[in-house]
């Protein structure tokens, strides 16, 4: 028995060195390979603290590095920022700062769609209309809105359940307006993370045609019929948060924030230029709550992020809305060395920190004005990914340029192209000035735009010989087949920014939206086909052609109103209506049953500027029922066509 009991005292022993030799080799590893592991943002992240982030798009996959130590952080010959730094709390003053020496961009900017993307709710922000005059029927239920005193408020009902929110912050003033709300039972809560209780509502007021609209696209919310936000059942809750979402880009932070606000998704993934960061200083930088004693070597990375994320947007921004510095970064040493004739201290067009390595040349290609460090401005919020078409283009809006870096001109030159130079957004955008409610430039400016580096093309000789259309047709218009108008925008169908080919054989052979018959809307895919073919050589797969295409001597957009890809069809009605296709009335019609309530949306108001009829004096609302639709429709389709019988056509 004891000689039993000793090699079982011996083989403890034996296991217990196995398994902390085990651990130490294990830790020896870790500690070993961590400067060159790039992890994801969910695993632990320990000891120097070290995560990357991939860029996507531009150059060679430039990447964000996040170290703990400033000299974790530190790369050897890279350029690193002087002590006027630009991403810290302390390095931002405001865009009211601004005014004295850029008076005119400050006006420009005052009256900016960018400016009111965030705004606290009051009589002289609210848009929509609070007056209690009407209630919205949706969903077999009731909406009101409606004050109580100085609140504006938001309640729905159904059955015995009931809904009441407390208007915060109104979001948007261009085509329409989103609003923040708290439940009324959770108003004047002192917990620590009270502002989460603040979430994006369900309605939404179309200022256009002022008139109330259920939101569309918010946390990805689907707008089919079958999955359509019950509201009632599921009201807005913390997965709603608005601090916790959309404020990321409708409010000016600190860039070092927006770095750890939203783990480097908007503010990493398109940065032209490598940069390693030493999130470290980032805390300590002007947050009124005390985070630094709980972030320390061994705390995954990820919670001091989301720790920095929970802070309240009212409290931690620089400003409400998208101001000066959301573009030109923290400019506080420049305002305070700087008079309206001169500047010792000018702006970077580039992040920079004593905490912050780039990866650069010189401080020159580092932080000036080059076409990548302006597109970056933009990319900051203009990013992300949506529902895609087969060729990859997002079929709805505010993906930009994630849109425009996967398509043609937003790269170096390169000689078989004949470019001249890298496009930018403020080729076509003034980042000062707002669009307005419609494209204010003409077909010659938007033209002249590519032209400045296609300058072959402005010989009518060489156009007619590229495009097979006269220089005075819309059919030689740059855009027109480059740029169509396939992305569904806030009110209306707008360009993509993916620059592409017409010819594009995945959009084709798939029956999704192409921009010849965009146009000749009564041409069949043969005729296309045919004339592809024989100007510009492209073939297609004949037999995805076949299964993609039922009736292939028919008119192409009809099959598009009537396919099952809810983009595709709402570009259909939209080409139909633009070109006055009247033969394809019938049709329209019908597609006010559509599964998809932003199609019947947008279809009710193009049709009411074709026919002047009044789609809701006829009982029709986009918003209603499967059930409900019918009859309201085969009103309006007596109506229509009395007035196109009326006007002969």
């Amino acid at each position: 028995m004891a000689e039993e009991s000793h090699i079982a005292e011996r083989g403890r022993r034996h296991r217990l060195r196995l398994l902390f030799g085990g651990l130490c080799l294990s830790s020896v590893l870790y500690l070993g390979l961590s400067p060159w592991w790039s992890g994801t943002p969910d695993r632990a992240l320990r000891f120097p603290v070290f995560w990357q982030v991939k860029a996507r798009g531009v150059g060679l996959e430039p990447k964000a590095t996040y170290a703990w130590h400033r000299e974790d952080a530190h790369r050897e010959n890279w350029i690193v920022g002087t002590n006027a730094g630009n991403i810290h709390a302390s390095s931002y003053i405001g865009p009211e700062a601004c005014a004295e020496c850029h008076q005119g961009k400050h006006t420009a900017w005052s009256g900016h769609p960018h400016r009111r993307m965030n705004q606290i709710a009051d009589e002289s922000t609210v848009l929509g209309d609070f007056s209690d005059r009407e209630t919205m029927d949706y969903l077999g239920g009731k909406i009101r809105f409606f004050k109580t005193g100085d609140q504006f408020r938001m309640r729905w009902w159904r059955a015995e359940r009931t809904n009441e929110y407390v208007i915060q912050r109104t979001i948007g003033s261009r085509f329409s307006q989103v609003y923040t709300g708290i439940r009324e039972d959770l108003i004047g809560s002192t917990s620590e993370d009270a502002h989460l209780d603040e979430v994006v509502l369900p309605f939404t007021w179309w200022i256009e045609r002022r008139e109330w609209s259920p939101v569309k696209h918010v946390h990805g919310d689907v707008d089919s019929d079958e999955h359509r936000w019950d509201v009632f059942r599921s009201p807005p809750g913390r997965k709603y948060s608005y601090d916790m979402s959309c404020s990321d880009c409708h409010t000016t932070f600190p860039f070092g924030e927006r770095m750890l606000r939203n783990l480097g998704e908007n503010a990493a993934k398109h940065l032209p230029q490598e940069i390693s960061l030493a999130y470290r200083s980032v805390l300590h930088s002007g947050h009124t709550n005390d985070m630094s004693p709980t972030a320390n070597l061994h705390e995954n990375l990820t919670a001091v992020m989301n720790k920095v994320r929970r802070q309240s947007s009212q409290e931690r921004a620089v400003a409400l809305g998208i101001s000066c510095e959301s573009c030109h970064f923290g400019c506080r040493e420049h305002a305070l060395n700087s008079t309206p004739t001169e500047s010792k201290v000018r702006p970077s067009f580039y992040p920079k920190a004593t905490n912050l390595f780039v990866r650069a040349a010189d401080a020159k290609h580092a932080f000036d004005r080059s076409p990548e460090n302006k597109n970056f401005l933009c990319a900051q919020c203009h990013i992300g990914e949506r529902p895609m078409y087969a060729s990859g283009h997002h079929t709805w809006n505010s993906t930009e340029y994630t849109d425009a870096v996967n398509g043609f001109c937003y790269s170096r030159p390169k000689t078989d192209h004949g470019l001249r130079e890298m496009l930018t957004c403020v080729h076509c955008h003034e980042p000062h000035q707002g669009i307005g409610q419609r494209w204010r430039r003409s077909r010659r400016e938007d033209n002249r735009s590519c032209l400045h580096c296609h300058e072959s093309f402005a010989d009518p000789a060489t156009l007619v010989k590229h495009t097979r259309h006269l220089p005075t047709s819309v059919g030689s218009d740059c855009m027109n087949c480059h740029m169509p108008k396939i992305n569904e925008g806030l009110s209306d169908l707008v360009r993509t920014h993916r620059i592409c080919n017409p010819t594009d054989a995945r959009m084709i052979e798939a029956n999704q939206p192409n921009a010849c018959n965009i146009c000749h809307v009564e041409k069949s895919i043969d005729w296309t086909l045919k004339y592809l073919g024989k100007w510009y050589g492209h073939t297609y797969d004949e037999a995805a052609i076949d299964a993609a295409y039922s009736n292939r001597t028919g008119s192409v957009a009809i099959g598009w109103l009537q396919g099952t890809h809810a983009p595709t069809r709402l570009v259909a009605a939209r080409a139909l209506v633009s070109q006055r296709a009247h033969w394809a009335m019938p049709k329209l019609v019908d597609t006010l049953d559509d599964s998809h309530f932003v199609n019947r949306q947008y279809l009710e108001r193009w049709l009411e500027e074709w026919t002047g009829a009044d789609l809701r004096r006829l009982g029709y609302r986009h918003y209603h029922t499967e059930e409900q639709r019918p009859a309201h429709i085969e009103k309006v389709r007596q109506t229509v066509n009395a007035r196109l019988s009326s006007t002969g056509e």
